[in-house]
């Protein structure tokens, strides 16, 4: 009796082991572009795309930065001497595979441009990075014009946008594109593929 007891627990913990096994086994295997663990998330986001781009203003690089307790994304004076592919200053435009003409706009350090809290359609809300997930939030159009490129929302109609004058530290906010006090239109040079 006592070994066929034994035998009941040890069997119950292996099958308990495997089952632990294959689950984790399919959790690291769905990880995301940006390491999301998330198995919905990956399978909405499609494959990063190779090309790693600058947003610019003035001269200023568009960045992630923690100010004060909140990681949000602000114009900076990169040093020349920095290699970019350290400092969250390259974005990869990844297409929507279900919506022609937007871009998922990807940190190449982790994380997609979105507003704050994933949710907010107030003018003058923050931007900064977000877990990617392959909502509307994280989903933005790239109008062109004048040789520039800007990025307005595909969920809140709203233009990221930095408020003139734009200096280092400046924040990028949501905004309407009808405010001549902002800087809606970005230089996007290529950095190259990765």
């Amino acid at each position: 009796m006592q070994i066929t007891r034994i035998r009941s627990i040890a069997l119950a913990l292996v099958a308990s082991a495997m089952l632990a096994g294959g689950l984790a086994g399919t959790a690291s295997a769905a990880a995301g572009p940006s390491g999301d663990a998330d198995p919905g998330a990956s399978a909405v986001l499609p494959p990063r795309d190779p090309g790693a781009w600058f947003i610019k203003a003035n001269g200023l690089t568009a960045t992630a930065r923690t100010i004060p307790d909140i990681l949000q994304v602000k114009m900076w004076n990169m040093p020349s001497n920095i290699n970019p592919i350290y400092v969250s200053v390259l974005w990869h435009f990844t297409p929507v595979p279900s919506n022609p003409g937007a871009y998922f706009v990807e940190n190449h350090n982790g994380g997609c441009l979105d507003v704050f809290d994933g949710i907010s359609t107030a003018i003058g809300a923050k931007l900064t990075l977000r877990q990617c997930d392959g909502t509307l939030s994280q989903m933005w159009t790239t109008p062109f014009s004048g040789g520039k490129w800007a990025m307005k929302s595909v969920w809140s109609g709203l233009w990221a946008t930095v408020r003139n004058p734009v200096q280092d530290g400046s924040i990028m906010t949501q905004q309407f594109a009808a405010d001549p006090g902002d800087v809606r239109y970005f230089d996007m040079p290529f950095f190259g593929s990765l």
